[in-house]
């Protein structure tokens, strides 16, 4: 599995996407939620081995988001704390 980011020409914004690998190449980009995406610009896009998706949000500043993956779905992305997050750019 590969998460990608592309510009999503509906919002004017980035937005994220996630790739499947098979025997034979990678399966088309497929937009996630918006449980994910947001009219903001949500790029720079990780993903763990429990699947859940980090990322970067422009907000007031880029701030690092998860969205977690539970019961087979992408969960609405929550702000990380200021552990993570400082008022400057992450």
């Amino acid at each position: 599995m590969k998460v990608n980011q592309g510009q999503n020409l509906t919002y004017y914004s980035f937005d994220i996407f996630i790739t499947n690998k098979t025997s034979t190449g990678w399966t088309t980009p497929e937009r996630l939620s918006d449980s994910i995406n947001t009219n903001a610009s949500d790029f720079y896009a990780t993903i763990s081995s429990s699947k859940n998706i980090y990322f970067a949000r422009r907000g007031k500043s880029n701030d690092i988001y998860v969205s977690y993956f539970v019961d087979n779905k992408y969960q609405k992305a929550v702000l990380l704390d200021k552990s993570i997050n400082t008022e400057r750019n992450e």
